[in-house]
Parts: structure tokens; C-alpha cells; sequence
């Protein structure tokens, strides 16, 4: 197995990767000035299954930069200045096998299902730290997203769910939602059966009858049988996990809801599914 790392101080790379082996697994180009992938640089890495481009400058993704990489299973480019104009049915349409893909801390404003028309495969998507304001049926519902289990949202600009923004995510598992602006919530979440991790901590929650609605979905969350959600795949951060970036699989049994009331840092509730007990206040 081979394993390349470089720290890049240019954004022009190809001169240094064109001559690779081709057995290279694992590639990490990170901390520099890359602005543009494209599929000449990457042409001779077939097959590589974990591509780390995080904390670049990159703005241009071309329609083909992937189509070499088909075992490819995970992408992070996390920390770059990806817009959504950035992206495009065909960005990760070549992608068929990939299970991680890490799009946090960019500039991406809407999300399009239409990105991931190829992406039965993934598993986890990181879209945290982006300037997301709303989500709706659109956002993944044109998608192949079929066993998608984790999904991070957290620290976007987040002040609406729509009701059927989920809908083509049912095996989803995790859902960050946490330091967004949340004010209330339609039924966005009761139609994720396998959900068991749900963060909706540190938004700006309205209490009026509007939250109606989310509490009466959170009091029958809690309460679902324990067999409903076991052997739950919870993603850590890739970086710090082995070099395939596989998540492991362990036993849940209780379901966990973070959720915060009012100001950005006030009280949270934290409830366990085990128990039927009413959910005491934890103060902070």
C-alpha cells in the first residue's frame, strides 16, 4: 500500500503527481494553494481510495477532475472555498463506490440533490461550517442517498427545515443540526425511522405553540423500542481514525437528543430513550 503526503506551496501540482505509482491508496494534499482539480492532474491514480484535499484554496472543481477515481471511497475538502456554483451533477457522478464525503468549511449556500444522482454508496456527508440558510424538498431530493447514515449541518446559517427536506434519506442514522438558527420546526424528522442521534443544540428556539410539532415528535422519539435503532454507525473525524476512514459499528441503546432553549448558551436537555421518565433540566 502506498501512502503520499504533500504539504503544497503552489496551486500548480500536476508535475508532481503524474508520476506516482499507480498503486498509490491514500493521498493527502493539504495546507496550500491549490485552486483548481482537475482530471489531468489525477489521471494516473486509479486506484486510490482516499483523496485529502482540505485546507487549499480551491473555488474550481472541472465536470470530469474525478472520473479516474471510481474505487475512490473517501474525499475530504473541507476548508476550501468551494461554492455551490462550484458544483454540479457531474462533480462526483464518477463516484459510485464513495462512502465519506467532506464538504465543511467552504462557501456552499444551497445544497442540490442533484450532486449526489450517484451516491448510493455514501455513507457519511460533512456539509458543516457553510453558509446554508434553509432546506427543502430540493435539497436531496432528486438524490441517490438511499444509506446515507450521518449527516453534519451544524455551524451554517440554518433558520428553516421544510417538512419533506429528509424524505430521501431513510436509512439516516446521526443529524447534526446544532449552532444554526433554528427558531421552530415543522415535522422534518418523524419520518426518520433509523434516526438515533439527533443534535439540535445552541440554535435560537422560539418557545410559542409553534414548537408544538418538534416537542410532540421529540416525546415520541425518546420513547421507541430500543430494537428499532440498534447497531447504529456513528463517523468520527476521518482524519483521526485509520487510514481507510472506515467508520466502525456498535450497539446503540437509548436515543440521544441534544437540544437547547432560548439564547445561543442556556440550558440543554439531554434525553435518553431508556428510560420513561420525564427529562430533567441540565444547567450549563
Amino acid at each position: 500500500v502506498y501512502f503520499l503526503y504533500f504539504h503544497i506551496l503552489a496551486s500548480l501540482i500536476s508535475h508532481r503527481i503524474r508520476g506516482s505509482p499507480n498503486s498509490i491508496k491514500a493521498l493527502i494534499l493539504t495546507d496550500g494553494l491549490i485552486e483548481t482539480v482537475d482530471s489531468a492532474v489525477l489521471c494516473g491514480l486509479s486506484n486510490m481510495s482516499v483523496l485529502v484535499l482540505s485546507n487549499n484554496v480551491i473555488f474550481t472543481i472541472m465536470d470530469n477532475a474525478f472520473q479516474n477515481l471510481t474505487v475512490l471511497r473517501t474525499l475530504l475538502m473541507d476548508h476550501n472555498r468551494i461554492t455551490s456554483q462550484s458544483l454540479d451533477r457531474s462533480t462526483f457522478s464518477w463516484l459510485s463506490k464513495l462512502e465519506i464525503l467532506q464538504l465543511g468549511n467552504n462557501a456552499l449556500r444551497v445544497i442540490d440533490g442533484s450532486w449526489f444522482q450517484n451516491s448510493k454508496a455514501l455513507k457519511a456527508l460533512f456539509l458543516e461550517g457553510n453558509l446554508l440558510t434553509s432546506l427543502n424538498s430540493t435539497s436531496f431530493g432528486s438524490s441517490d442517498l438511499r444509506n446515507l447514515e450521518t449527516l453534519g449541518l451544524s455551524d451554517n446559517l440554518i433558520t428553516y427545515v421544510g417538512q419533506d427536506s429528509f424524505h430521501n434519506l431513510p436509512r439516516l442514522r446521526s443529524l447534526d443540526l446544532s449552532r444554526n438558527r433554528l427558531q421552530n420546526a415543522p415535522n422534518a424528522f418523524s419520518y426518520l425511522s433509523w434516526l438515533s442521534l439527533l443534535n439540535l443544540d445552541l440554535n435560537r428556539w422560539n418557545c410559542t405553540c409553534e414548537l408544538r410539532e418538534l416537542a410532540s415528535f421529540l416525546n415520541s422519539y425518546i420513547q421507541s423500542p430500543r430494537d428499532q435503532i440498534s447497531e447504529a454507525i456513528q463517523y468520527k473525524n476521518p482524519l483521526n481514525s485509520n487510514i481507510d476512514l472506515q467508520g466502525e459499528g456498535q450497539a446503540r441503546e437509548q436515543r440521544n437528543v441534544t437540544f437547547a432553549l432560548s439564547g445561543p448558551m442556556n440550558n440543554a436537555l439531554i434525553v435518553p430513550s431508556k428510560t420513561p421518565d420525564r427529562p430533567s433540566r441540565i444547567n450549563s
